[in-house]
């Protein structure tokens, strides 16, 4: 199980102290912020982490760190484990009850109490929640421009959860006197039952929210369409039968697919595994394409690691090698450079 530092924060900054031995110490950086990274969490908790980074040695650590606020914040923890359930998470949400929600920035917890007023019209995992420390009356006399306006600004009155995200959340009766900030239960408890029954004002705050979202045009490279959507029926069927098939007959399939982007998957994955299984003119397609990916010049922008990009990184790293790390550094920038050469 990953760790996540909202177990510490809450177990001891937000929730209340722990049992003696359990999670005491929360180290802090020379910038007086507090330090949640596992490598210094763990020692000054009891762990002696002297393999840091090691895979098995974190995992380890982690565990150290999920039982003392197992057995510290029992509550806390079975909560937590609760809402990682996106089924569970949903639940909570479709009760239509107030609540705490916890998010983190920069290491430090953000307290909202919220309440849901419906959903995101295109993806039904995430609901659409609003910060009841804010006032209904300021909200009802604005023009829908001016709503929009409100719904952007900092700090926004609507927060997005996803369900499927292990969100943070509190229920009502649990949430600690100090962390109402300067609202009681009872006002919590009226404002959320006024917005509750206002029908008109949730629907402007959602149709707010819907026009102030962000757009983001398709991106021309598949790597990362990979969220846009579920594979169709039919398409998943193909997939199905792609890996069924002999790899010198997939490229029949790859046509088929009523999504193009799984087409060209299917064709980069045949050419990763063998080109020759590809007609010729797939394979010029598909080296064209790779050609365009590695050999893309630095001024272009684009984010991953080209074949220069990589040289480069590579000298700056023999620079300051030791000698039993530059020999190999020396054949890797051969290689390099050899590659380069062959593209032209």
């Amino acid at each position: 199980m990953p760790f996540h530092s909202s177990f510490v924060t809450h177990s001891k900054i937000e929730i209340g102290p722990l049992r003696r031995g359990q999670i005491t110490t929360v180290p802090y950086g020379g910038n007086g912020k507090p330090v949640f990274k596992l490598d210094q969490l763990a020692p000054a908790n009891g762990f002696s982490h002297d393999n840091a980074h090691d895979a098995l040695s974190d995992v380890e650590a982690t565990i150290h760190m999920c039982r003392l606020v197992r057995d510290g914040a029992g509550d806390l923890w079975n909560r937590f484990l609760r809402f990682t359930q996106k089924a569970a998470a949903a639940e909570f949400l479709d009760e239509g009850e107030p609540f705490l929600l916890t998010e983190f920035y920069f290491n430090r917890p953000k307290h909202m109490l919220v309440l849901r007023i419906g959903q995101d019209s295109e993806q039904s995992n995430v609901s659409v929640c609003f910060d009841l420390a804010h006032d209904l009356d300021r909200f009802r006399n604005l023009t829908d421009a001016q709503l929009q306006s409100l719904v952007v600004s900092s700090p926004k009155p609507l927060r997005k959860i996803k369900a499927n995200a292990a969100p943070t959340m509190t229920p009502l009766d649990d949430v600690p006197d100090q962390l109402l900030g300067d609202l009681t239960q009872v006002d919590i408890v009226a404002r959320a039952g006024e917005l509750h029954s206002d029908d008109a004002l949730k629907a402007r705050l959602l149709a707010a929210y819907e026009a102030t979202k962000t757009v983001y045009e398709p991106n021309e490279h598949v790597e990362k369409n990979i969220y846009e959507g579920f594979a169709a029926n039919a398409d998943e069927h193909l997939m199905t039968q792609f890996h069924a098939m002999p790899w010198e007959n997939r490229h029949t399939l790859a046509s088929q697919f009523q999504n193009p982007k799984f087409g060209f998957l299917a064709k980069r994955l045949i050419f990763a595994h063998d080109p020759n299984c590809l007609p010729l003119a797939c394979q010029q397609e598909m080296s064209a394409h790779i050609h365009s990916r590695i050999a893309a010049p630095d001024d272009s922008g684009v984010k991953w690691t080209t074949l220069t990009k990589a040289r480069s990184e590579c000298e700056t790293l023999m620079a300051s090698a030791a000698a039993e790390e530059l020999s190999l550094l020396q054949g890797y920038h051969e290689y390099l450079t050899a590659k380069l050469a062959a593209l032209g």
